[in-house]
């Protein structure tokens, strides 16, 4: 009844990825992770960490291809990555960093005293925020915030 009522399936470079399902009677056409509107990247071995506003995307560079999105609301900006493998990205509507590890996406560090946290440098054992107040030097155990450099301007990565 259902067969061949999709021929075949298409795909556009500038939106999507799709993958063809097969089954006994209907070809589905399946819609994957795309990306959109990239931010920042940070590469930890074979794996290349992408905020794309809402999403952050973990995409395996050897076989080029997305294993994981983590839907995250608010604007991620900036990635960096620490020495043990922990992913720290910027949000700057919520005013925090945040911090992906074991698959999960939590809160690092609220900056709410801060505006616009954007871009990120790890300078270890410190991690760099650029804000639109300034630059942030943030101890990664301590979590102690000092002001590095004050700014009338916005710092970006």
């Amino acid at each position: 009844m259902f067969s061949n009522v999709i021929h075949g399936c298409f795909s556009s470079i500038s939106s999507s990825i799709f993958e063809e399902i097969e089954t006994t009677d209907l070809l589905i056409c399946e819609v994957r992770p795309y990306l959109s509107s990239l931010k920042g990247m940070g590469l930890k071995d074979n794996l290349l960490y992408v905020t794309d506003i809402d999403r952050i995307h973990v995409i395996d560079n050897n076989k080029d291809q997305i294993i994981k999105t983590h839907d995250v609301s608010g604007e991620k900006n900036d990635i960096e990555i620490d020495s043990k493998g922990n992913v720290y990205l910027t949000d700057m509507f919520t005013k925090k960093v945040l911090i992906l590890n074991n698959n999960k996406v939590d809160t690092w560090i609220d900056l709410n005293e801060y505006s616009k946290p954007n871009g990120l440098f790890m300078e270890e054992p410190d991690l760099l925020v650029g804000t639109a107040d300034g630059l942030l030097r943030i101890n990664l155990n301590k979590k102690d915030i000092k002001m590095e450099i004050p700014n009338k301007g916005g710092i970006d990565g």
